[in-house]
């Protein structure tokens, strides 16, 4: 399987794009890494199943929606009394 490029919808609406790279160092799980422009590098074992890749793209949807409502419910002044404590 050569690298791919995939886009996702995340919970705003925005289209982010996904590098995907398959990894011969990598023997059963995936790992995911947000760039500074936007998009993803996702890179899966050498024999991931293509039947699989969907599901997996929309696990990582489902965890950057999280990641961006916990970065937005988090203020400024919250994080600094958490520090003070």
């Amino acid at each position: 399987m050569t690298d791919q490029r995939f886009t996702i919808k995340n919970s705003q609406g925005k289209l982010v794009l996904v590098n995907l790279k398959c990894d011969k160092r990598l023997t059963k799980s995936s790992r995911w890494k947000l760039a500074s422009d936007g998009s993803i590098t996702l890179r899966i074992p050498y024999r991931f199943p293509k039947r699989r890749i969907a599901a997996l793209l929309d696990q990582i949807a489902r965890q950057l929606d999280k990641l961006t409502s916990m970065r937005s419910s988090r203020t400024d002044m919250e994080l600094q009394k958490t520090a003070e404590l």
